[in-house]
């Protein structure tokens, strides 16, 4: 890709509030849990990533692009998004459904984490949801597929988030795509549409391997590194980068 004068990140998908509720055990079927407390974040990949940039204090410009609901969660994201220096002129608002929202049920004792989501708005995102015309991002992120209902639409032999895609790199800019760890009959198929559309891909061992078809040993760098190396003939430009619990690794074109 050419040089540019683009800067800056326009990230786009899944955007949600996370209620996160301490429990004091996980209860069995038809029993109680008791909340010992809870508290409200962001959530989504392209969110996270935005709200990360800007505490790491980045000096290149931030926008978001997503579908949320006109209610209380809707405007409490784009305050927080407005409140962090991010753009939200294509944060959309919709009247017809709710902010997609997750309540995250943490195990006091353990830390682990169960979690409950309804899709909302997030669920109808879709291609006119984003101008490039009105951008000078330099890096479109999209997050996540197979959680973005009408993105992983399959028209005309390709998924929606594939136009989404194409979309974006006819306009100039460099795309970087994420997964959400999803059971879905159609996983591969929709993770395979995008690939060749994606110059940059950032996923875990889980998602590598349901794209792949085979289950990847977390703590093996080399099997790793093979994989992301497998990435990149299925389509990838640039890079494929793989994380897991113990570590990651990242394979260039």
């Amino acid at each position: 890709m050419p040089k540019t004068s683009r800067q800056g990140v326009l990230a786009a998908g899944n955007f949600i509030v996370d209620y996160v509720k301490i429990i004091d055990g996980y209860p069995a079927q038809d029993m109680l849990a008791s909340i010992i407390s809870e508290s409200r974040s962001n959530g989504g990949g392209p969110y996270n990533v935005l709200k990360n940039l800007t505490a790491m204090k980045v000096e290149f410009p931030l926008a978001a692009c997503g579908l949320v609901g006109d209610d209380t969660n809707g405007q409490w994201i784009k305050r927080d998004c407005q409140n962090h220096r991010i753009d939200v002129a294509q944060l959309h608002l919709s009247k017809e459904h709710p902010t997609s929202y997750t309540d995250a049920m943490t195990v006091e004792s353990t830390g682990r984490r169960t979690f409950f989501h309804c899709r909302g708005a997030n669920a109808h995102f879709d291609l006119k949801h984003c101008s490039f015309g009105k951008t000078q991002a330099r890096i479109f992120h999209l997050g996540y597929l197979l959680l973005l209902d009408r993105m992983d639409t399959f028209e005309g032999g390709q998924t929606v988030a594939a136009k989404l895609l194409f979309n974006a790199r006819s306009a100039g800019l460099e795309t970087s795509v994420d997964m959400c760890s999803a059971t879905h009959l159609q996983f591969r198929e929709i993770a395979l549409s995008a690939l060749p559309l994606t110059d940059h891909l950032v996923i875990n061992e889980i998602e590598a391997g349901l794209t792949l078809g085979e289950i990847i040993d977390a703590k093996n760098a080399g099997w790793l590194l093979r994989s992301a190396e497998q990435l990149l003939s299925l389509g990838v430009k640039k890079t494929v980068t793989i994380h897991t619990e113990y570590g990651a690794v990242c394979a260039t074109a």
